[in-house]
């Protein structure tokens, strides 16, 4: 592949090379001496290999086989300090040691499991969870509960931990879908968004793709079509109106 990644950082390859399409994603844990290729919607290549990248003694599978029911992963987390490979799909997380047996996490939710995004934080050793219908948290990476707080229960997405703050940055939806905004936590329980920052909540009714974080400028940064939004601390945010793309995601090199 023309293409290195390092530690389970997805790149939307947007062209073709080789058996790669538009919307496909490649994941490389380096750990684990695995690479990930997600092709389409069920279809999942995995490939041993120390030597570089390439896809080498590959296991083509799918989602059915793989996790032993349908499942449509939308996005992949390693946890190195827990050793653990996470797979987030429509129908919950499930996590391997090696990338080969897989299990389910336990879903502790009456809201629907379906989850779009998750974030580890090493300093507390907890894992969030952005699901359709509520926040979940997990203390020990595999039992995943509901936090009480539900002012944004219509549920988040593109959640970031940012070590240098001591903070989960989210993008949530108010109870009702009558506003989205930007919410941080310092412990993943209780959440909050601040209310005197008009760039806090978006110009538009449409939800930013991406949420992307660079620690050399410790900065994070979410693109919501050709409006920019950034932070330098997850509470004050700025708007760019004029920034411009043909692009649908945002990618930080040299973190």
């Amino acid at each position: 592949f023309p293409v290195t990644i390092d530690n389970a950082v997805s790149v939307n390859l947007g062209a073709s090379y080789g058996t790669m399409a538009t919307g496909d994603y490649m994941y490389h844990i380096k750990e684990l001496g695995l690479t990930i290729l997600i092709r389409g919607t069920y279809t999942v290549y995995l490939s041993f290999s120390n030597e570089n990248y390439g896809l080498q003694s590959n296991i083509v599978t799918d989602t059915r086989i793989m996790l032993a029911r349908y499942a449509l992963i939308q996005g992949v987390e390693y946890v190195r300090e827990l050793g653990l490979l996470y797979l987030f799909t429509n129908v919950g997380i499930f996590y391997s040691d090696d990338g080969l047996s897989w299990k389910q996490c336990n879903m502790m939710s009456e809201n629907g499991t379906s989850v779009s995004d998750m974030a580890y934080s090493p300093s507390l050793d907890v894992i969030v969870a952005a699901t359709n219908g509520s926040i979940m948290i997990s203390k020990n990476g595999i039992d995943f509960k509901s936090i009480p707080d539900n002012r944004y229960s219509d549920g988040i997405s593109y959640i970031e931990w940012v070590d240098s703050w001591g903070l989960f940055v989210a993008i949530a939806k108010t109870q009702g879908a009558t506003r989205k905004m930007f919410v941080y936590s310092s412990n993943g329980i209780i959440w909050d968004h601040f209310e005197n920052n008009k760039e806090n909540m978006f110009k538009s009714t449409s939800i930013p793709s991406n949420l992307v974080y660079s620690s050399k400028l410790d900065m994070l940064i979410a693109q919501q079509g050709n409006n920019l939004y950034y932070t330098y601390d997850g509470k004050i945010w700025y708007y760019e109106p004029t920034f411009s793309t043909s692009g649908s995601g945002l990618i930080v090199t040299g973190k």
